[in-house]
């Protein structure tokens, strides 16, 4: 090539060189701009998972604040102007940004002493590093996004993933297509993730599944005297009982009733029956469906299944029937045929006569109340084993042939009894004996006594504690098993449950104080009837022999008479394993069986309203605030706030003027109360040299927090000058908006 050439083609490459870098210098800001947008978004992002994640539980998916966003309802709005720079103006401030993200820095790793907001700084004993909180101040204090909005769109996404994955991505399959308002049976592919008292979001409606929900008649229907309203925790009382028995079912109203309601969520069903007769204050209830918030079939599986096995033995059909889809655990299962002929290869051992309600079978302990059972024609009910209502007094290993029992009341000498599997029949039984000293003084309210003389009591006469609180119940359930004479120190009793060494208890109206215990004992003939000896632990139950008490006739059958050797069988169900896409598993004993792939709920929760929704809407979880008490652990040099209410400062005695030093001391500012003439301007000093978190000064009006004056914040060792103005005359005011709960103080402007 020649020289000429190769002067045109430099010159030609330095012409390229030329333009790329005048087109890389055109375009190199827009390069930057998109990469400084795209590192944005992503800190955006990954702070909106952690909030998720940890933060929103209190403040809302979006940061609404935990009114609006049904959680916790003192945590406060995160996505206002005053974190994002704006100012009382509407307009932007690039330095009220800096201490906004100050201020919002500070609170997450420190949280707030006196408040629920805990510490989240690692450094404090948290969860979070120095990066996820600069992602998550991030989040709070950027007000829009280039392409994106809103941040708090991101974090509304992230919260609605968290809630899909918590609930396995369940939607609503409503038969017609949708869910009306009104309806508070929902249809869902897949209830496995739910649970009784949780909280459930479609859109933008929060929806409850309670415990369980009575459907009732009113006193009023009844014609028994008006309705009345009722306050969640009131119990409720079964009406027909025996004199002497608890009325009480120990269940309570889970939240308040109105006089015109006709379905309310209680505590749980134990003792109430569909027809029962409840009492709840004064007003009579007549209880006329039971309702589970999860659906149940009120059956259990009464043997352990595997995978494979398409046949189940239940506790009994109910309402199941064929064709029905039914769910135990996570798998659901099509029902294909219901038999009553299940044999869970267990014998009656004795004759039983039709009007006997005791049956004496072959392995008692499989058998648990409510359980259904078939006996040639005639179906029995379980009411429970026959309990001699005394226990084990100590653990009993394979060996042991005397052992201490809580009491020997219902059993005798040759008397079979059962613990868990093993039949021991009794060869000798001591009753347990007291020793006490007579006429014991008795306590009465306050710190009176009454004195007591010793007497002569009958045997079987009620042995009660003393000074127990009212509305216990005082009969300790023991009696004397002989005549006591009165000059006695020595008697056996029913049992030793409920008495104490050196406990003072009355028999008539005599006090007595045990001064020993000598237990019940007995020894036994061990694993008679070809069972096996077994370890027993203490205070398990012991039974009277094989024996089952019955209901018998159950389901509109008639009791009969049936032969030792009768074969005892039970519910099974034929099923299709594994349906709707569902997986098979292993089930335990016990496990309940729910009906169908549906959910009770209550509309329209925590602030919203019932709506209509379409089928395929996402069934998502609804993770509630927690509950329990302000944190009180010291962080960043906080103290824990002092116990009890914060006293009132006294007042200043004389008005001041012109600079005011007050020191910032975290917990308190080192004057309670300013005292000022009206008109008067004043300059507050702040001083935070000693301490090493962020404080300031704002004053406030007492009427309704609206903000007066504002100083600057202190970032660490720092002091400034806080212009007040003279207000009218009044009482306002002040506080460090970084520490509102703990450091405060009065503004007086006379």
């Amino acid at each position: 090539m020649n020289t000429g050439k190769q002067i045109n083609a430099m010159v030609v490459i330095l012409f390229l060189a030329l333009i790329s870098i005048g087109a890389y210098s055109i375009f190199e800001p827009f390069r930057f701009d998109d990469a400084e947008d795209e590192g944005l978004e992503q800190t955006v992002e990954r702070g909106a998972r952690t909030f998720a994640l940890n933060c929103r539980i209190c403040h809302g998916d979006r940061g609404e604040g935990g009114g609006p966003g049904g959680r916790l309802g003192a945590a406060p709005t995160l996505d206002r102007e005053g974190l994002q720079g704006i100012d009382d103006s509407g307009a932007f401030d690039p330095d009220a940004l800096k201490q906004a993200e100050r201020l919002v820095r500070n609170t997450i790793t420190c949280g707030r002493a006196g408040t629920f907001m805990p510490t989240w700084g690692v450094e404090q004993g948290g969860t979070l590093n120095q990066e996820q909180i600069r992602q998550l101040t991030v989040l709070i204090t950027q007000a829009r996004l280039p392409d994106r909005g809103s941040p708090w769109e991101i974090a509304q996404e992230q919260a609605d993933e968290v809630d899909a994955e918590a609930s396995q991505h369940a939607e609503l399959e409503m038969p017609d297509g949708g869910l009306d308002a009104d309806e508070t049976a929902i249809a869902i592919n897949n209830a496995a993730p739910f649970l009784r008292d949780q909280f459930v979001r479609i859109d933008e409606e929060r929806m409850h599944i309670p415990l369980y929900q009575l459907q009732v008649t009113r006193a009023a229907a009844l014609g028994s005297g008006p309705a009345a309203d009722h306050a969640a925790g009131t119990p409720l009382l079964e009406t027909d009982v025996a004199p002497g028995e608890d009325p009480d079912t120990g269940n309570t109203l889970r939240a308040d009733v109105a006089a015109a309601d006709t379905s309310f969520v209680v505590s749980g069903i134990t003792r109430i029956q569909v027809g029962d007769l409840l009492l709840i204050d004064d007003e009579q209830m007549r209880v006329t469906s039971i309702l589970s918030g999860i659906p149940t079939t009120r059956q259990v599986l009464v043997e352990k299944t595997k995978r494979k096995p398409k046949a189940l033995l239940v506790s009994g059909a109910g309402d199941i029937e064929v064709g029905d889809i039914i769910r135990i655990d996570g798998e659901l299962m099509e029902v294909t045929g219901v038999r009553d002929d299940g044999d869970p290869e267990i014998a009656l051992s004795d004759d039983l006569s039709a009007s006997a309600t005791r049956i004496a079978v072959s392995d008692p302990a499989f058998f648990r109340p409510e359980y259904l059972l078939r006996i040639g024609e005639e179906q029995l009910r379980i009411i429970g084993p026959v309990d001699t209502r005394q226990t084990l007094g100590d653990a009993l290993g394979r060996a042991e042939t005397s052992f201490s029992v809580s009491g020997t009341e219902g059993l005798t000498e040759s008397m079979i009894i059962r613990m868990d599997d093993e039949l021991m029949r009794i060869e000798e039984l001591k009753p347990a004996r007291v020793t006490v000293e007579r006429a014991a003084p008795l306590p009465l309210a306050g710190d009176q006594v009454q004195e007591t003389q010793a007497a002569s009591h009958s045997a079987g006469a009620p042995i009660l504690a003393t000074g127990v609180a009212e509305g216990e119940e005082p009969d300790t359930g023991q009696s004397p098993l002989e005549a006591i004479g009165a000059g006695d120190t020595e008697f056996t009793v029913s049992g030793t449950t409920g008495l104490v060494v050196d406990a003072t208890f009355q028999i008539d109206g005599e006090g007595v104080t045990i001064i020993d215990i000598e237990p019940a004992t007995l020894k036994v003939e061990r694993a008679v009837e070809d069972t096996d000896r077994a370890d027993h632990d203490r205070r398990i139950a012991i039974y009277e022999a094989n024996l089952l008490a019955v209901e018998r006739g159950a389901g509109s059958t008639g009791a009969s008479s049936h032969s030792a050797g009768d074969a005892i069988f039970m519910t099974e169900l034929a099923v299709q394993r594994g349906v709707e896409s569902s997986e098979r598993d292993e089930h335990a004993l016990g496990e309940e069986i729910f009906l169908g792939d549906s959910l009770n709920v209550e509309r329209g929760v925590l602030q919203t309203e019932a709506a209509e929704h379409q089928n395929g809407a996402l069934v998502l979880d609804h993770p509630p605030a927690p509950t329990g008490p302000a944190r009180t652990e010291e962080a960043c040099g906080q103290p824990a706030p002092p116990e009890g209410p914060t006293p009132t400062p006294g007042p200043t005695p004389t008005p001041v003027a012109g600079a005011i030093p007050i020191t910032a001391e975290f917990t308190a500012f080192d004057l309670a109360e300013i005292t000022v003439d009206a008109g008067t301007p004043v300059t507050v000093h702040l001083n935070n040299i000693d301490d090493q978190v962020e404080h300031n000064f704002a004053v406030y009006t007492e009427e309704d927090g609206d903000q007066i004056a504002v100083g600057e914040i202190c970032t660490g060792p720092c002091e400034n000058d806080t212009p007040v103005p003279a207000q009218e005359a009044g009482t306002y005011y002040f506080q460090c908006d970084v520490h509102p709960t703990i450091m405060t103080g009065n503004y007086v402007v006379e």
